[in-house]
């Protein structure tokens, strides 16, 4: 009996460390923490009574007891303070509700029917953060998570493809969205109601007037945007003639331009477009009045703009903070970084998104020297603001998105500041996705939050400290009765 009790409390106990130090990386059930910490009690209850009930020396007895006692009351202390740090309950006291998830969100997890897995591809200093954040959610629905340092699990990382580091893996059912940008519930808002509601619209990369190539690896090539686009749960489809299957169009950075026919079949259809100035021809003329009755012009010019470049260093390389279109949404850190763009000029129809600075800081140009730094305001320029990028509806609904230049869009760039959020934005606002009922889309951002070291100094207090403290003031009036 006291061998096998021995033997049950060892296996116990290491079953119940090998438990907690998965737990930091797994979110094990209530049920599963609450079952092992009972059983570790018991044990120790057990291995008391099976080996100093019985002995016969009173005084090795009475010492053996207090020192177990003392061992006993520390780990009960130990593993009510570890069940009340893995199962603690948030109570946001702020006025706004910043510290919690919205209403909109917790109805949203309320209807996934199937268990959601969230895989996290960081490193491990990053990874506390995100369960503080994930934690917010598990009381709405079924939220397994599962987290991946790409160095030390290197062949499991691998073999996920990912296209950028640090990425978050959503799988539900037999659907699976990557995003690689930091969490917010906004962010989560979008992934949990793309995974439970798939889109079927086929979206058409169109081919052959020298576009953006997305089997293309080179740092001017688009495989990039296509595998983040496929990764997004996005049906894209390369074409070379446009037809009645595509809901929308991708025309990146055509060099070409289009027939008649062409462009009647693209004035028809829902479209993104991002074409590039071509100052020494004037090859693109119908594609860059194609949406003119829409209101939408894109002139053949290069917009310098010395305000927004400051961070550059290149007067033609614009870094844009936040957007003015009122239907798109926003982000208190968004950046883009629009390269090498041409000016539109827009109609009562249509909308801006985007707009240079204004004179004397900035200016579209129809000729300069790419090599010269010194690039002036002549007469025959556009001062400024000028528009970079705009929208126009058609009937009422969402029907076209320009932008005056497809740079951004290149391997090379995309994964610059939030090139790739802007095309989502784009595409969710053409195949008509509506704003999300969030009041405070950004305000995760203010949860507070702490890195690994931190994480590990508050484990330290809860699980030692405190403990501690209570043991030393029980022994002292303990010692005084004696």
């Amino acid at each position: 009996m006291k061998i096998l009790s021995m033997w049950a409390v060892f296996l116990l106990s290491l079953t119940f460390v090998f438990i907690t130090y998965l737990s930091e990386v797994y979110f094990f059930p209530k049920q599963i923490e609450v079952s092992l910490s009972v059983l570790f009690v018991l044990g120790l209850f057990i291995t008391y009574f099976s080996f100093f009930h019985k002995k016969k020396n009173r005084y090795i007895q009475k010492k053996l007891g207090i020192i177990f006692n003392v061992f006993l009351v520390l780990s009960i202390c130990g593993v009510l303070n570890y069940l009340g740090y893995k199962n603690a309950k948030r109570f946001d006291l702020t006025n706004n509700r910043k510290n919690s998830i919205s209403q909109y969100s917790k109805q949203l997890s309320q209807k996934m029917s199937s268990p959601l897995s969230v895989t996290i591809v960081s490193p491990q200093k990053l990874w506390a953060q995100s369960f503080e954040f994930l934690s917010l959610y598990k009381n709405s629905m079924d939220l397994k998570v599962i987290a991946l340092d790409p160095d030390r699990d290197f062949v499991e990382v691998s073999k996920l493809n990912l296209s950028q580091q640090p990425a978050f893996i959503f799988d539900y059912e037999k659907s699976r969205r990557v995003l690689y940008s930091d969490l917010s519930e906004k962010k989560m808002a979008i992934i949990l109601k793309k995974i439970m509601k798939p889109s079927e619209e086929k979206i058409c990369w169109l081919q052959g007037h020298g576009e953006l190539d997305p089997a293309q690896n080179s740092k001017d090539g688009a495989n990039l945007l296509l595998k983040r686009l496929r990764d997004g749960g996005y049906k894209v489809s390369t074409v070379e003639t446009l037809d009645k299957t595509c809901s929308l169009n991708l025309i990146l950075g055509p060099r070409l331009d289009f027939t008649n026919d062409e462009l009647d079949k693209i004035k028809n259809t829902k479209t993104i477009l991002a074409i590039d100035p071509s100052l020494n021809t004037n090859s693109l003329s119908g594609l860059r009045n194609v949406f003119s009755p829409e209101g939408i012009k894109i002139r053949n010019d290069v917009i310098v703009d010395a305000q927004l470049s400051k961070n550059t260093g290149n007067a033609t390389v614009i870094e844009l903070v936040d957007n003015i279109h009122k239907d798109f949404n926003k982000s208190l850190d968004s950046r883009y970084t629009l390269s090498y763009t041409s000016s539109l000029e827009l109609g009562k129809n249509a909308s801006p998104i985007f707009k240079s600075s204004g004179f004397p800081k900035s200016w579209s140009v129809k000729s300069f020297d790419s090599k010269s730094s010194n690039i002036k305001y002549q007469d025959t320029d556009i001062k400024g603001p000028n528009t970079i990028a705009a929208t126009a509806q058609k009937l009422g609904k969402p029907h076209i998105v320009v932008f005056g230049s497809s740079r951004f869009l290149r391997n090379s760039e995309i994964l610059k500041t939030q090139n790739f959020s802007l095309l989502l934005n784009s595409i969710d606002w053409l195949l008509g996705m509506k704003k999300l009922s969030i009041k405070r889309p950004e305000s995760l951002n203010e949860v507070l939050s702490v890195n690994s070291s931190e994480l590990k100094r508050t484990i330290f207090v809860i699980l030692i400290i405190i403990p501690l403290f209570f043991f030393i003031v029980s022994f002292y009036f303990y010692r005084r009765r004696l």
